[in-house]
């Protein structure tokens, strides 16, 4: 009796103990720019041989087409650079699963403003139409130099915030999902380039815009296919 007891314990025990490694897996994703299909393979290996449960094979290929798209969109974007001649105004890059969009402010906005120029508005609607395509989340943030704004805006906390702002008003107005979006201002502690000359600061004063799977939806439209095969599985079992 006493064996049993202990043994009941145990798994008990292993189980608590999978379970917090598989939230420390999704807490590992959320603090750091970990490859999110090299993350849900990990946890798919920990289930696999902690406990056997089911794969979570459909995440990881979800997540896979994610990526596919973002890289094809890398692509779709670059080319759409060169073609404009904005080499010198905007940069994209594909890295550990999302795809990181830097945009001068020059391009976007006058001096000190938070208003789109007439240019940035032909862009950023171009852009939108590639962003549509794809289910990812897309952080927005306003980017500063380290001087100090004088005129609208108190700091350049209310000016990095709202010119993040000003572009994703603009691309949810060309139908980019409002709920997919997340906006950052980071005043000046952010910078690519250290503020110690003119053309720095320039490089400086800027907006990211940052596209990468959205996890936590994969998750849950996995869970909701699960549940309605196990619906359907119920009866003929019954």
């Amino acid at each position: 009796m006493s064996l049993n007891v202990e043994v009941e314990n145990f798994y008990v025990s292993y189980s608590d103990m999978v379970t917090l490694l598989l939230i420390f897996f999704v807490y590992l994703f959320s603090i750091s720019e970990i490859d999110p299909v090299k993350l849900m393979a990990a946890m798919n290996s920990v289930k696999q041989e902690m406990t056997g449960a089911q794969s979570v094979d459909q995440m990881v290929q979800k997540l896979e087409i994610e990526q596919k798209k973002l890289q094809q969109m890398k692509q779709d974007i670059q080319k759409f650079i060169t073609e404009n001649g904005l080499e010198e105004k905007v940069t994209v890059s594909y890295q550990d699963g999302q795809l990181d969009l830097n945009m001068g402010d020059a391009v976007l906005f006058p001096l000190g403003s938070a208003d789109l120029k007439p240019e940035a508005l032909e862009i950023l609607k171009k852009l939108s139409g590639m962003f549509i395509t794809s289910d990812t989340k897309i952080v927005v943030e306003g980017h500063t130099d380290d001087i100090p704004i004088k005129g609208a805006f108190p700091s350049n906390w209310e000016l990095s915030s709202a010119r993040a702002s000003s572009v994703v008003r603009f691309m949810e107005s060309t139908g980019v999902a409002s709920n997919r979006f997340l906006v950052i201002g980071f005043n000046r502690h952010s910078p690519l380039v250290p503020n110690d000359s003119p053309e720095h600061r320039a490089r400086n004063r800027r907006v990211k815009i940052t596209l990468k799977p959205d996890v936590q939806k994969i998750l849950e439209q996995t869970k909701a296919v699960q549940s309605q095969q196990k619906a359907v599985a119920a009866p003929a079992s019954a």
